[in-house]
């Protein structure tokens, strides 16, 4: 439905108000009526606001001003709190511009370091019933910025601050100077990362050296000489490059003040048999009170999350989110945050986790076609292809890059995302600078799940960010197909089923039927180029020689049309084993030569001396050293050359018998050597073992993603 400009419809005031499309027969009869969802409406209108939101303090803290995008809003009051909780509000009556649909106000500098809320008139289709009933009414709700840089506890009120101020600011934050790459320059390529993941609170939470008031806190990495911090300290000697900690924004699924925490007694669960089912029950008694959370469940994006500060009310959190990227950057590590921008964790008018809905009802969540909220994400699906959302996933990561000088961000549902938007948020987050900035935006890398999925699949909401429409962005995105191949089976089947490094037709593990002997060796071949193809950066254009002994591009790996390859640069592709929900200890060692050993033999390759007659041609592959019965080891330039700068002439494979196999592609060291060599791919895994250079094994408790 379209009113034509010129029409004289006061449109701006229909937008505040509940709509509804009606039919009528002939005889002017009701035969049909449906509401009308009105976000298309609200861009055309207003979308296309660039100015101030939030709240700006000015420089010299004589005040402050506030704006809120709320267009179908029919009033809406700031409210001034002295503190964080209790008390009476202070009303100021809030203006709304002419043309864009943004609500202001200002308060003067008594107010600076307090805290304030929106009470906001509108009709929301939630009003008068439940999300999957009611007809929809005029509320008043109650809600925090969707642009707030601070918080009080649990995000029920917003601070006034301003995040720039000096008292903010670690000691040295802005003279902070990023770890170099270890190939050199100053910008650092996504081929050159070795990253870590890990849990701010789980990094400390139980560990003894530790100052208790700190523990499983931002300070926690601050803390020379501790355990977790030596650890660290241990790893990037080994060639980590940079920590993935999960999320880290203000989210509402912990209780923030300690007070309201339930806790558990850890000598009691100690002393209890191995075999007891007293340990589960207790711990799951208290498991929506206690601590801990993954935290994909976002509240406020631009705040770092509370339960990680020493004093979760305030600006406490901001200073000590600065002293932990900065004793991240002491050990030589630079930073990602995993970013969820495809949810939020609640909605509706009355919820208290509720905070853009609440704003403009119906706009910043996705509505199917008879309007309820989609959540195949698991709740709440945002809607990035709406003006205003985009613009706030954009300005929030470009505030965590340039405030908090983070360094790259890990998308959850990245696919749920418009490629539009990613788009946008690499070019500005590229075009950070140290003089404007104080950050080298070059170096900032984003990747994420490209899962194609729910109503978001194949462009049925628009272009998205999904794994077959990044090739060429420079965004990389984790491939579930090296996963498959080497584990064997899908995450929706049975978790038995092998792959090539878990037994198929090698070792049968006899638990499930998978076929004959024939079929498993024809699998187990067409899960090998699975691997070959993620050796070589999942290109989707790079040939190799396939099982049936045909020169095939990665889009065709295993059969024509699979999509196995679907990258345009070896950046664009995160090759992982196996993740977050997966508990598969692997030792990395020569695994890579094993399954190009294991495609060798399954192809029959001759086991002769090397010759150009009795080798196959792999032009811009894995290096392999070739001669008859060489025994000497590798040197490391031959295993240093990144996937995308393919100069070696050519290499050729030999038989089994007569070749020298470099090692693994995908540690971070190696047994023997004592030059570091860089990374070609990317392998994530929940637990492994790192092999340093001198050949010492550094245990890591925590998700691990090499490159």
């Amino acid at each position: 439905m379209k009113i034509p400009y010129g029409s004289g419809v006061d449109v701006g005031w229909m937008l505040k108000c509940q709509l509804a499309v009606t039919a009528h027969d002939e005889a002017g009869r009701l035969r049909d009526a449906t509401s009308v969802q009105s976000h298309g409406a609200l861009d055309d209108a207003y979308g296309g606001y660039a100015g101030e939101l939030g709240c700006v303090v000015h420089s010299d803290n004589s005040g402050a001003d506030v704006a809120l995008w709320a267009p179908n809003a029919r009033r809406v009051t700031l409210l001034l709190h002295g503190g964080p909780r209790g008390g009476d509000a202070h009303r100021v009556e809030m203006s709304e511009g002419a043309t864009d649909g943004v609500w202001r106000a200002s308060c003067g500098g008594e107010w600076v370091g307090k805290y304030y809320q929106y009470e906001i008139e509108t009709y929301h289709p939630w009003g008068g019933g439940a999300p999957d009933g009611g007809l929809g009414g005029v509320v008043t709700s109650y809600v925090t910025d969707p642009y707030s840089r601070s918080l009080s506890a649990d995000g029920e009120r917003t601070h006034i601050c301003d995040v720039n101020a000096p008292e903010l600011k670690p000691a040295g934050w802005d003279s902070l100077k990023k770890p170099k790459p270890p190939g050199g320059g100053e910008v650092f390529e996504p081929t050159d990362m070795a990253i870590y993941e890990l849990h701010v609170r789980d990094f400390s939470a139980l560990d003894e050296s530790t100052p208790d008031a700190l523990r499983g806190k931002y300070a926690a990495f601050t803390c020379d000489g501790s355990v977790p911090v030596k650890h660290l300290e241990n790893l990037a000697k080994a060639g980590l490059t940079h920590v993935h900690l999960l999320p880290s924004y203000d989210f509402g699924s912990v209780p923030e003040r300690a007070e309201n925490q339930a806790t558990i007694d850890h000598g009691w669960l100690a002393s209890l048999p191995s075999n007891s089912d007293e340990q589960q029950a207790a711990v799951g008694a208290i498991a929506n009170d206690d601590a801990f959370n993954w935290g994909y469940d976002p509240v406020h994006y631009g705040v770092p999350e509370g339960s990680y500060a020493t004093d979760p009310d305030g600006s406490a959190r901001v200073v000590e989110f600065r002293s932990m990227v900065q004793g991240l950057n002491k050990i030589g590590l630079r930073t990602v945050c995993d970013v969820v921008y495809n949810h939020t964790l609640s909605a509706g008018p009355s919820d208290g986790k509720s905070v853009l809905d609440k704003c403009v009802p119906g706009y910043y969540h996705r509505r199917n076609m008879d309007g309820f909220y989609e959540n195949s994400t698991c709740c709440n699906n945002t809607a990035s292809e709406n003006s205003m959302m985009e613009r706030l996933i954009v300005d929030d990561l470009v505030h965590w890059a340039r405030d908090y000088k983070v360094d790259g961000f890990r998308f959850d549902l990245m696919g749920h995302i418009m490629l539009r938007t990613i788009i946008k948020a690499r070019d500005a987050l590229a075009s950070l600078t140290m003089e404007k900035d104080g950050v080298d935006g070059r170096s900032i890398y984003l990747y994420g799940e490209g899962w194609d999925y729910a109503e978001v699949e194949r462009n049925r909401v628009g272009v998205n960010a999904s794994q077959l429409n990044l090739a060429g962005t420079g965004v990389g995105s984790f491939n579930d197909r090296l996963r498959e191949g080497i584990m064997g089976g899908s995450p929706f089947g049975d978790p038995r089923t092998q792959g090539v490094l878990t037994g198929l037709f090698f070792a049968p593990n006899g638990f499930i039927e998978q076929g004959t002997a024939d079929n498993q060796r024809d699998r187990v071949m067409e899960d090998c180029e699975k691997v070959i193809a993620a050796m070589a950066g999942n290109l989707k254009e790079y040939r190799f020689i396939n099982r049936k002994g045909f020169s095939t591009p990665g889009k065709d790996a295993a059969w024509v049309g699979s999509n196995v390859g679907y990258a345009a640069e070896p950046r664009e592709t995160v090759n992982y084993v196996s993740g977050t929900f997966t508990f598969t200890f692997i030792r990395m060692g020569n695994w890579v030569t094993d399954v190009v050993f294991f495609f060798l033999t399954l192809q029959r390759t001759t086991t002769k001396p090397c010759s150009t007659a009795s080798c196959f041609e792999a032009r811009r592959t894995f290096h392999f050293p070739c001669g008859a019965g060489s025994t000497a080891s590798p040197s490391p330039s031959s295993r240093s050359r990144k996937v995308s700068r393919f100069s070696t002439p050519v290499t050729r494979f030999c038989g089994p018998s007569r070749w020298t196999a470099t090692p693994t592609t995908l540690g971070i060291g190696s047994t023997d050597w004592t030059t570091r060599a860089r990374r070609t791919t990317l392998a994530s895994v929940s637990r492994r073992v790192i092999r340093t250079a001198t050949g010492t094994d550094t245990s890591a408790t925590c998700s691990v993603i090499c490159r």
